[in-house]
């Protein structure tokens, strides 16, 4: 209780003295080149919430307007709207086991250079021609473990003659009937139902 009230005495006493005193001394700030920037912080905040409203404005309009169109006529205007990409990816030639680069899904709706790159530009050891290397050295990675055998399919034989349904043997047909889905003949006369009754 004596902690409390001397805790009370000593806050009326700083009131008294001139209320109580800032940790911080803003006598040295120019008072004009806050104002000035506080006045462009909030031009600049009105000017982006105007921007935001009128897009919510158009977006409602573009969803009244669709509302009320018929099924005929938002078919129609689907079938003559033109998706328009507007960060097409040039398209350029890969050279001899080149790298290739996905430039991304994502934000391509957004107007940006970094979006217009040309991600199939050779980078690092793409630089080199790698044609004029012997074949074995035409792999990629190579010298490291793990690398592929294969650079691509063009110039393997992929039709392996030895699988069951590559060849024609008759062991192979046999196979193919027992096991393979669909093969097999049901093209059967159905059984009469026994009609006679057993005596007792």
């Amino acid at each position: 209780i004596v902690e409390e009230a001397i805790k009370e005495e000593q806050i009326q006493k700083a009131e008294e003295e001139g209320g109580i005193q800032c940790d911080f001394n803003t006598d040295d700030e120019d008072e004009e080149a806050v104002y000035n920037a506080w006045k462009l912080r909030e031009l600049e905040r009105l000017k982006r919430d105007r921007k935001e409203r009128d897009e919510r404005e158009r977006e409602q309009q573009e969803l009244e307007r669709r509302r009320n169109m018929t099924e005929e006529e938002l078919q129609e205007e689907l079938r003559n709207q033109s998706k328009v990409v507007t960060n097409e990816a040039p398209k350029a030639k890969y050279k001899f086991l080149q790298k290739y680069y996905h430039r991304g899904a994502f934000f391509l709706d957004k107007e940006d250079e970094i979006y217009k790159r040309d991600y199939s530009a050779p980078t690092l050891e793409d630089h080199f021609d790698k044609t004029v290397l012997p074949k074995v050295m035409q792999v990629k990675n190579f010298g490291m473990a793990g690398r592929t055998k294969y650079t691509h399919l063009v110039d393997q034989d992929t039709s392996s003659k030895q699988s069951p349904w590559g060849s024609d043997k008759q062991s192979s047909t046999k196979f193919r009937q027992e096991f393979a889905g669909g093969m097999k003949q049901i093209f059967e006369r159905p059984k009469l139902k026994n009609t006679s009754k057993k005596a007792h």
